[in-house]
Order: structure tokens, then C-alpha cells, then sequence
């Protein structure tokens, strides 16, 4: 009797033991399941963010260049005067860096270095661009203010921009960048990295 008590209790033993252990393995899998739901959704709702940015841009950016005969000198070079113009005329887009922003501490974990420092520069990118349209946008209001006033002529400008003077020099620079950063934004896609 001893012995098939000491089986018994010793099956039982072994039982509990093993549930231990089975439950372990389950909360592990579960775990592991979790995460590789939570980087998925994680880099999707990243791809719908950013794919919606690039839209947004590129809806801007039609419009600053609907008339590109406009944009043109005569040699085919840029009249940035018009540009910064332009730019500032028509409203930046609302574009949304929640996603990012919300889950920064999170993305090393779950996104591998390359992508990661895409999605960095990208963003970065959209907030050099709404940074320079805020710039251009001000000294927009201030030469409207000065031509009301009677202060200066209509295109104050683009005759900066092309007198070499300081002020026009930044107007120019900041539409090239502008330009410049534009371009790249739009060449965008999260799956290229």
C-alpha cells in the first residue's frame, strides 16, 4: 500500500511538474505570437502613415507646380521667387507623424536599423518642409503687408531673389531646399528599405 502510494503521489508530483512546465511553453508561445502581431501592426500602421504623408505631398506639390511654364525662366532654370511664392500661397497639408512619434521608444525593438533610419530621415524630411513653408509663408505675409502699404512693388521677391541681396538669397536657398526635400519625400516608400 505504502508503494503504490508513493506512485501515486509521485505520478501526482509529476503531473503538477509538467503543467508547470506546459504552461510556460504556452505563455511563451503566446508571448512570442504577440510580439510578431505587435511589430506587424506596428509596421503596417507605420506604412499607412507614411503612404498618406507621401499623398498629402504630392497633392501639395501639384498644385505649387500645376503651371510649371510659369516656374521656368527662359534658359529652363527655376525662378525661385515664383516658387517661394507658391509655396507659401497654398496651404501645407495636414500630415500626421502619431504613429511615429507615439511608438519611437518601441521602433528599435521592432524594426530592423536600416528601416528604421528611413522612417527617421522621412519624417525628419516632412519637418524641414513645414518649416521652411512656415519661413516662406511669413516673409509671404510681409511683402503683401509692404505692398498694401505701398512699401514695395508686387514683385519684391523674385527682385531680391535675382539682386543678390541677403534677403533674397535665403528666399532662394530655402526654395531650393525646399525643392530639394520634396522630391526626396516623394520618393519615399517604406518597403524600399
Amino acid at each position: 500500500m505504502d508503494f503504490e502510494l508513493l506512485t501515486q503521489a509521485a505520478v501526482t508530483l509529476g503531473a503538477v511538474v509538467l503543467g508547470f512546465f506546459l504552461n510556460a511553453v504556452a505563455e511563451k508561445r503566446k508571448s512570442k505570437n504577440s510580439e510578431v502581431l505587435r511589430r506587424h501592426n506596428l509596421q503596417r500602421l507605420l506604412q499607412l502613415e507614411t503612404e498618406e504623408n507621401v499623398l498629402a505631398m504630392r497633392k501639395y506639390w501639384e498644385r505649387i507646380t500645376r503651371d510649371e511654364v510659369g516656374l521656368l525662366d527662359s534658359k529652363g532654370g527655376i525662378k525661385y521667387g515664383t516658387l517661394s511664392i507658391r509655396i507659401a500661397e497654398n496651404p501645407f497639408p495636414i500630415v500626421s507623424s502619431s504613429v511615429w512619434y507615439s511608438n519611437l521608444s518601441e521602433l528599435p525593438a521592432y524594426l530592423e536599423y536600416r528601416k528604421l533610419e528611413g522612417l527617421w530621415i522621412f519624417y525628419q524630411r516632412l519637418e524641414r518642409i513645414e518649416a521652411i513653408h512656415q519661413f516662406v509663408h511669413e516673409e509671404n505675409s510681409r511683402r503683401r503687408f509692404n505692398i498694401q502699404s505701398g512699401r514695395a512693388s508686387g514683385n519684391v521677391i523674385a527682385e531680391h531673389v535675382f539682386s543678390g541681396m541677403e534677403f533674397g538669397q535665403l528666399v532662394r536657398s530655402h526654395s531650393e531646399k525646399f525643392r530639394s526635400l520634396m522630391e526626396k519625400v516623394l520618393e519615399f516608400h517604406i518597403n524600399a528599405y
